[in-house]
């Protein structure tokens, strides 16, 4: 059965979804930076009958319209969730997320711990606080440099050599410069996503501290 295809809000903007199943409990799944929401369709079959399933577009993914400049806060996710709750009638939603999702689901958790059934996570990003990524997004002198990296890529893809080549940047993280650096479409995607979901952050101790609670 194809998936509806809807558009929720979260905060002033809006993220398009795809909702599949007809289950009592709520399911919202997130997918990873470069995917969108049809990441999860071949799992309708395995959890329609349980679950009403909502698999979101983050900013910049999919069919999601997210302005440049604006970017996707803590507030606009815990709207949304709280939005959600209320229209599909459930105390509770459980959480699926991969890699950048996963990140977006530890911040639920740290946010509203009282709202949450089950979690999944799959090779999540936000388990460890990632230096790197705070530098090129939290701070001014990271910020720009981050933007003269993806305009003129040339010198800093030595750079990432040589931290490679001295182990001060792991294997998956230089796969991954490496493959969104290399290409226009890659820099672009990088330029509009990374600022847009720094303030998706949770502080790990928090999140222990909520899902203990």
């Amino acid at each position: 059965m194809p998936a509806f295809s809807n558009y929720i809000a979260a905060g002033k903007e809006k993220l398009h979804c795809l909702k599949w199943g007809s289950g009592k409990r709520l399911l919202l799944a997130f997918h990873g930076y470069g995917d969108d929401a049809a990441i999860f369709s071949p799992l309708e079959d395995l959890l329609a009958d349980e679950f009403t399933v909502l698999s979101i577009d983050l900013p910049h993914h999919g069919n999601s319209k997210w302005p440049d400049k604006e970017a996707f806060t803590v507030a606009d996710l815990t709207t949304m969730v709280h939005a959600l709750k209320n229209e599909y009638r459930v105390e509770r939603v459980s959480l699926l997320g991969y890699s950048m999702g996963g990140r977006v689901c530890l911040s639920i958790i740290e946010q509203m711990p009282e709202s949450i059934d089950r979690v999944v996570l799959m090779a999540s990003d936000g388990l460890t606080v990632n230096l790197y990524y705070y530098f090129f997004t939290r701070t001014a002198a990271g910020r720009v440099m981050f933007r003269q990296m993806l305009e003129h890529p040339g010198m800093y893809l030595k750079v990432v050599e040589w931290l490679r080549k001295v182990n001060l940047v792991g294997p998956s993280r230089y796969k991954f410069v490496m493959h969104f650096l290399q290409t226009d479409e890659g820099r672009n995607l990088l330029l509009r996503v990374w600022p847009a979901m720094s303030g998706i952050m949770p502080p790990p101790t928090k999140v222990k501290a909520a899902i203990k609670k």
